[in-house]
Formats: C-alpha cells, sequence, structure tokens
C-alpha cells in the first residue's frame, strides 16, 4: 500500500526546508540500507530517533527537527493519519555518479523495520533517482521520481529501494518512520 501527494506543503515552506537542509553537514556510509548486502555509499543526517534510554535525548538536531514538525503534522493530515509515535527521521543524500555501476536500477529492496508502522518519504527537490516501490517478492512494481514538495505514504512491510541521480547533481529526501509500535 503506498500513496504520492504533490505539494503537499505550500510552496514557500517548501523552499523554506529546501534552504534549510541544502547546505547541512552529512554523515556518509557505506551501505545505503545499513545491510551487509548493499554496497552502496551514501550520506544521511539523524534528525531524530527513539533509544532505549529513556534518559537519552531523541532530538538528534533540534533545529531541523522544529523545523520539520509542521511538515509532518500537515502530511498526516492530508494523509488522514493520526500516528501515535514517531519512531525516526532521516535525510538521505545520494549524489550524482554514486552508484558502483551505472548498470544497477536501484539500490537494496528494504523495508525500514519489521514491526507494523509506516514509512514516509518527502522529497526537498526536483531530480532523477527514483524511489522503486517493489511486491513481496521484490518484483518492481512502481516508481516515484523525486519532486519538490512530493509526499510518499506507504506501509512499512512495503519493499521499496531508493537510487542515486544520474542527471541531476544531487537528490534529498527525508524519511520518516511511525505507528503504533516499530
Amino acid at each position: 500500500m503506498y500513496k504520492v501527494i504533490d505539494d503537499i506543503i505550500e510552496k514557500e515552506y517548501q523552499k523554506q526546508l529546501f534552504n534549510a537542509v541544502e547546505n547541512i553537514s552529512w554523515y556518509y556510509t557505506d551501505s545505503v540500507t545499513f545491510s551487509k548486502n548493499d554496497k552502496n555509499s551514501g550520506f544521511y543526517k539523524m534528525v531524530y530517533g527513539l533509544t532505549n534510554d529513556p534518559e537519552e535525548d531523541s532530538v538528534m538536531d533540534y533545529d531541523l527537527y522544529n523545523l520539520f514538525l509542521p511538515l509532518l503534522d500537515q502530511s498526516f493530515k492530508k494523509f488522514e493519519i493520526t500516528p501515535e509515535q514517531i519512531y525516526r527521521m532521516k535525510l538521505g543524500l545520494f549524489v550524482k555518479h554514486q552508484a558502483d555501476s551505472f548498470d544497477i536500477l536501484h539500490h537494496e529492496p528494504h523495508v525500514d523495520g519489521y514491526e507494523p508502522h509506516f514509512t514516509m518519504l518527502y522529497y526537498f527537490m526536483n531530480s532523477d533517482g527514483p524511489t522503486y516501490i517493489f511486491d513481496d517478492y521484490k518484483n518492481v512494481i512502481d516508481k516515484v521520481e523525486p519532486k519538490m514538495g512530493r509526499c510518499v505514504l506507504m506501509s512499512g512491510d512495503t519493499y521499496h529501494a531508493s537510487s542515486p541521480p544520474r542527471k541531476t547533481n544531487r537528490r534529498i529526501v527525508l524519511n520518516v518512520n511511525f505507528g503504533d509500535k516499530y
């Protein structure tokens, strides 16, 4: 199950969000999906993530967290959902020529967690490097092109995969996981 809404937020807010993430500090990872099978590198920035320690703060970047809260609120209203808990907000950045080979179509198909939850993707800019959607047998059934202001909501058990841009210089996405459990 997945649904796409364009212009999930007003244009001025879209521009404000893009400006906020355009030049932030990123962290490098050897594996886009944090899987040993995925040999595609990328960049990320954790904004929020629940921890097992109630004394430890879950917000990793207060400025971005506070900036993204209206995005989440407006998106949840337009998707007509009311999540009980947000588990993670993570930015992802892929740059042109980042793939091991131009023969690969996408990164490794995956789900973000195995407990019942939802995954929401927000695209900060127009780019190539679509998000691929798969069936349970990991066959591509659709793709969603990155477009500024576009938001995708999917069930947490939906296999999906990012892909690196080949024409534009970069692709920036916010990945949000939420629900009753994670």
